[in-house]
């Protein structure tokens, strides 16, 4: 079939050739739901376009239209198919739209074709795991980071698309799913998710259940994110349930905090939760030493002053001994030796060193309180009898 200007055949063009320039302007004119149907019988969006082009509805995809043009190019569909398909669901505005970016896509597709020996663009299987990243690699973009990976059971497919809605729609969220998102034809499954979840997903979600708790495929993967974070040193694994009953966690699960939707949402809002569980940032924590510089050197404290002894209550005093040893300084003061002519200094000398040794040594109780009363009697300069017992 030619189109009506620049004769192009648009049966030879497969759907690859279309830009992201395209893509945008049938993402705007067939994302918006519409009510009426067509004549034919179709819903005039991106809901008749997949009915036509035989793929699967994207769930709570924010760009349906987008994913569906994705799915429908990996089959042997062409240009013409689009252009066709549009004008069967009565949205003959969108066709008018794009017929001018549609001619500008093909010539460039076959300029392109001819330079390479047919092959418009090569990706390579490294980089293109989902849809995102064949859009990304089309528009000079990276590969797509995703906040999260959401893991569940086949039988908790209801509630996980739940999970989509909320974090997608509502907090703008960017998830994962492998039936949703992985390319067709990736070798390995297994692998690409490992990948995906290593590389491309900041989080894991796990919906708990008890199919999915007897899965030993998700148990797998529950393990692998598991040593992922301890290899990154980071929270990795963000686990909820929606059930009630008694669940048999793996034991990678058991000591974790797993979010409860029912008790949660006593609480407050269970989607607020989940989604600040995703976007918290987690820092590593980091050992700090402190070093000392170079030039210092450790420096031996030593002390100059005198041992002291510890006087024993526990042992007996001996009275007769204590009063022997004040006999020699209970008959002199300091201003009567100084009086003495004969013993002058010699005198005083022997009284200083004898006043500082015994105000070194410990004393008895009995022994402070003679000393106590000898001062008085010093200070009226009157002699002290001491009668030996």
């Amino acid at each position: 079939m030619m189109s009506e200007a620049g004769g192009i055949d648009f049966l030879q063009i497969p759907l690859v050739a279309l830009r992201a320039r395209t893509r945008k302007v049938l993402s705007l004119g067939l994302n918006c739901t519409k009510v009426i149907p067509s004549p034919s019988g179709y819903p005039r969006d991106w809901r008749g376009l997949a009915d036509i082009a035989k793929v699967s509805l994207p769930p709570c995809d924010n760009d349906p239209t987008a994913s569906i043009i994705c799915q429908w190019e990996r089959t042997k569909s062409n240009v013409n198919d689009l252009r066709e398909a549009l004008k069967e669901i009565d949205r003959w505005d969108v066709l008018d739209d794009i017929t001018e970016y549609l001619e500008t896509d093909v010539k460039d597709y076959l300029n392109t074709s001819n330079n390479n020996d047919g092959c418009l663009q090569k990706i390579e299987p490294d980089f293109a795991l989902t849809d995102d990243d064949v859009q990304r690699k089309e528009k000079g973009l990276g590969p797509q980071i995703y906040d999260a990976f959401l893991l569940f059971a086949d039988e908790d497919k209801e509630f996980a698309m739940e999970i989509v809605h909320k974090l997608e729609g509502e907090y703008n969220a960017k998830l994962c799913l492998k039936d949703r998102d992985l390319l067709g034809g990736v070798s390995i499954e297994h692998e690409a998710i490992m990948r995906l979840i290593s590389q491309r997903c900041n989080k894991v979600i796990t919906v708990l259940s008890h199919s999915f708790c007897k899965s030993s495929v998700n148990k797998f993967f529950v393990a692998f994110a598991q040593a992922l974070a301890i290899r990154q040193e980071s929270r990795k694994i963000i686990p909820i349930t929606y059930q009630n009953s008694k669940l048999d966690f793996p034991i990678q699960l058991q000591h974790y905090f797993i979010l409860n939707y029912d008790r949660a949402n006593n609480f407050g809002n269970f989607w607020d939760k989940l989604h600040q569980s995703i976007k918290a940032p987690v820092e590593k924590i980091r050992e700090v030493q402190i070093e000392a510089p170079s030039n210092c050197k450790e420096i031996e404290w030593k002390s100059n002053s005198l041992p002291v002894k510890e006087w024993d209550c526990t042992k007996s005093v001996n009275k007769e001994k204590q009063c022997k040893e004040l006999k020699v300084e209970e008959l002199y003061t300091v201003d009567e030796a100084c009086d003495n002519s004969s013993n002058n200094s010699a005198e005083l000398e022997r009284l200083k060193l004898t006043e500082a040794q015994q105000d070194s040594e410990p004393q008895s109780p009995a022994s402070k309180l003679f000393k106590k009363t000898k001062k008085l009697f010093k200070k009226n300069k009157k002699k002290v009898p001491v009668l030996s017992s």
